[in-house]
């Protein structure tokens, strides 16, 4: 039998990115800052080095080097194979089965505009140079394939193509007059602009100077980019404007160990079936066709309230997601008078296909089936919230789209078979101090959606978060909205309430700009 604790300690501290000599046996993962998707990043990194089978919920369940190295005892081994982070967009290649499911949406969607765009508004700290910048893009483009993609039918199905962009075709230098409010009618007019996958490019950069401000638009298409690539894009642009080397290189990363797509398909069959009954939503006139036109309603949560999320995830050991979807539950449940809740979401696939700064679409849809009842504590409905997300996370190698096909259930016209309702944490970005540019700021919320109802809760740099309620117009109108807005608040404290005092993360020399946590 192997030990692997010494090995676990120095993986613990690599991925907490704390020094080794502060991670003892019996140190804490979730304690010294980790949350469900380091967690899935420290999985991914044990079965590389110590070539055993690891689930995001074996951290979750055994959070200290000593227990987690018990855990591994006697477990199956598994092999990888090194991959190019070029190799996976390579030119005329096949494309993953999220990718294929995204792209077949597209096809037979009414949606058009905004719906398919990943937007995100930065502001620019520090002295701009537009030579210096647009040799930055160029540097992008370069460091990452997806960027440089379009999609080709080939017998029905999606392939890529990657091609050499003109970075001037990708960068546009756009002069904000001096009117009121034309930076917010720049931002719509190009985030409204869609992109065609067949000629690209699918990814731009607008550089707006408003006097002597400055601030960057990235859009993509949703099928290049994801909400874990902004991050990424920040990051790395940042980095090439201060040093026009640092993305020469692309770096291998190791391909995931094969998973059992039967197990997983079985893990979904016990979770959904039978299926989650639909929840008698306020609707306002019938469902006869696709989402269409969206609005939002949006309310600010305040930093205390925000902090306390903080606390309560932490206790949790989990991100900040798993708290404000429990808020979101527990409010559709005393609406509805449903107990048994069930919510979709998106979690990043990259920890768990070993390519953890690699752009593109890896995220994974995966509902979340909660039974909720009156005499819960916030702490149960937060626990149950976060074990649901974290076995989604272990269990999303298999497409939504097949868990549907295989399990079958009863279907409703223009309606999801499993959840009405969408949940997403976007955190704020900051790609902190550096020679060059930082850059901070947030996605920008959509005109047009894909969900009927959709809860965003937006981090700000100032500690506050804003919670954003995307709503189909065609079924709900603007009161219904805003009820449902306010009852989602008052949850959401209710989740908080006596929260937890935790100890704080172990201080760490980590970027401010840690990345996007889905749950």
């Amino acid at each position: 039998m192997t030990d692997h604790t010494a090995l676990l300690r120095e993986l613990f501290a690599s991925v907490l990115d704390v020094d080794l000599s502060d991670v003892d046996d019996d140190a804490d993962f979730f304690l010294y800052g980790g949350h469900s998707l380091s967690a899935a990043t420290l999985a991914s990194a044990i079965e590389e080095a110590c070539h055993v089978e690891v689930a995001t919920l074996d951290v979750f369940e055994h959070p200290t080097p000593a227990l987690l190295a018990e855990h591994l005892v006697g477990r199956t081994a598994t092999a990888s194979t090194p991959t190019s982070a070029e190799d996976l967009r390579a030119p005329g290649s096949s494309v993953s089965a999220e990718t294929a499911w995204l792209w077949m949406e597209r096809q037979r969607d009414a949606a058009t505009g905004s719906a398919y765009t990943v937007p995100c508004l930065l502001s620019v700290d520090g002295e701009v140079r537009v030579d210096r910048l647009r040799s930055a893009v160029a540097s992008l483009l370069a460091a990452h394939p997806a960027l440089r993609t379009t999609f080709v039918e080939h017998l029905g199905a999606p392939r890529v193509v990657v091609s050499e962009p003109d970075p001037d075709q990708v960068l546009s230098i756009v002069e904000v007059p001096a009117v009121d409010g034309a930076i917010d009618r720049i931002v719509t007019e190009h985030v409204e602009t869609p992109f065609d996958p067949a000629t690209g490019a699918l990814f731009r950069v607008a550089a707006l100077r408003d006097g002597s401000d400055w601030s960057l638009l990235l859009t993509a298409d949703h099928l290049v980019c994801d909400g874990r690539s902004l991050d990424i894009l920040a990051a790395d642009l940042a980095a090439a404007y201060d040093d026009l080397e640092a993305l020469r290189a692309n770096v291998s990363v190791p391909s995931a160990p094969e998973t059992s797509a039967r197990n997983s398909l079985d893990h979904w069959r016990t979770v959904l079936d039978p299926p989650p009954p639909p929840l008698p939503l306020p609707i306002t006139a019938p469902r006869r066709g696709p989402v269409g036109d969206t609005g939002t309603a949006e309310v600010r949560l305040g930093p205390a309230l925000t902090a306390a999320f903080r606390d309560r995830a932490r206790a949790a050991r989990v991100g900040p997601f798993a708290p404000m979807a429990a808020g979101v539950m527990k409010a559709l449940s005393e609406l509805t008078g449903v107990e048994d809740v069930c919510v979709g979401t998106a979690v990043d696939r990259r920890a768990r296909n070993g390519s953890p700064r690699t752009v593109g679409f890896h995220v994974a849809t995966i509902p979340l089936r909660v039974r909720l009842s009156s005499g819960d504590t916030s702490a149960e409905v937060v626990g149950a919230v976060a074990r649901a997300a974290i076995e989604g996370v272990d269990h999303s190698d298999v497409p939504f789209a097949d868990v549907v096909a295989e399990l079958d259930p009863p279907r409703t016209a223009w309606r999801n078979p499993y959840f009405d309702v969408w949940v997403a944490v976007y955190p704020w970005v900051d790609t902190g101090p550096s020679s060059g540019i930082r850059l901070r700021g947030g996605p920008v919320p959509l005109r047009q959606g894909l969900f009927e109802l959709s809860f965003q809760f937006v981090e700000k740099g100032d500690g506050d978060t804003v919670l954003t309620l995307q709503y189909d117009r065609l079924r709900y109108d603007d009161a219904a909205a805003r009820r449902l807005v306010d009852r989602v608040v008052t949850a959401l404290r209710w989740v908080v309430d006596e929260a937890p005092s935790v100890p704080a993360p172990a201080a760490s020399s980590a970027p401010a700009f840690s990345g996007f946590r889905f749950g």
